[in-house]
């Protein structure tokens, strides 16, 4: 994806990860034991057979139905016991598969540009934002896709969310979304209706007015929204925003003046927006330490 430094504003007064779960390898419940189940040392004339008994020959390792004894049966296990690390240590490894796209693109919209944000755990990058705006005439469809893999030490946490949320003169029409947040799956789903706006989720089924944003950070329009919709879990949240003061703001690819706003909703989040309603940076405390979201304008 590619970023430009373009706001989103213009959409009415808004204008507003799975981890793979892998089994332990398993182990031999009994180690092979020594010998078998023969009768050693019979002997005919000095010459000595070795596993025969009174029901038959038996080979070593093998039980008298044929099946794979327990020396046999602990030979495969360790055969098969490196392959069995190897592919448990590439699903520890390998990112985990982001959702499906929430839903189609309205048709008559047109793509028009990407926002990408970098995310950094103090120096570390861990996942990446990108908000895909596409238009008709002052309409707009915006679709959100976040990744976020965490590794420190033993603690390890990856989420994946993707959102459409469709504005129509101005007004909230449709809106969908799926998150996995570390192996748990959520999904808002969202419609404009004669009453309203009807938002279904984890948190319930209510109906808000249709000038509700969702909590999309894209959108400098929540800044003076009274309350917004969660995108994880369809939750309406009361707004409460502290403006904090101008910043000359360095981000991937260039600089801007900006405001930095305190945004308190189920959680807190500092956003800094220029004149023209443009995010380029957005801070919050998470597991354990700050995270950054940085605008990226280089592609």
């Amino acid at each position: 994806m590619t970023g430009r430094a373009t706001g989103a504003a213009g959409v009415g007064r808004p204008p507003g990860a799975a981890w793979w779960r892998v089994a332990r390898a398993a182990e031999p419940r009994h180690a092979p034991r020594r010998g078998t189940p023969t009768t050693r040392g019979q002997t005919t004339r000095g010459q000595t057979t070795r596993g025969q008994t009174t029901r038959g020959q038996i080979t070593r390792g093998q039980t008298p139905s044929g099946a794979a004894g327990p020396r046999q049966r602990g030979r495969t296990l360790r055969r098969w016991r490196p392959l069995a690390t190897l592919l448990l240590a590439l699903a520890l490894w390998l990112p985990a598969a982001a959702p499906a796209p929430a839903q189609a693109i309205p048709a008559g919209f047109q793509y028009s540009h990407t926002l990408t944000y970098r995310i950094y755990r103090g120096d570390d990058p861990i996942g990446q934002t990108a908000f895909e705006v596409h238009t008709r005439g002052r309409d707009r469809t915006v679709v959100t896709r976040t990744t976020i893999d965490v590794q420190v030490l033993l603690y390890s946490y990856a989420s994946q969310h993707v959102a459409t949320e469709t504005w129509e003169n101005g007004l909230l029409t449709a809106l969908e979304t799926r998150t996995n947040d570390d192996g748990e799956p959520y999904r808002v789903t969202g419609r404009r209706e004669s009453d309203g706006f009807r938002v279904s989720g984890a948190a319930g089924e209510h109906v808000v007015p249709p000038d509700t944003p969702p909590k999309s950070f894209w959108n400098p329009g929540i800044l003076t929204a009274p309350r917004v919709i969660t995108t994880k879990r369809g939750a309406l949240e009361a707004v409460r925003v502290q403006t904090l003061g101008r910043e000359r703001v360095a981000y991937r690819g260039g600089s801007a003046d900006a405001t930095r706003y305190r945004f308190e909703t189920d959680d807190v989040i500092d956003l800094w927006y220029t004149d023209d309603g443009l995010l380029v940076k957005a801070l919050r405390d998470s597991f354990g330490g700050d995270i950054l979201y940085l605008l990226d304008t280089t592609g």
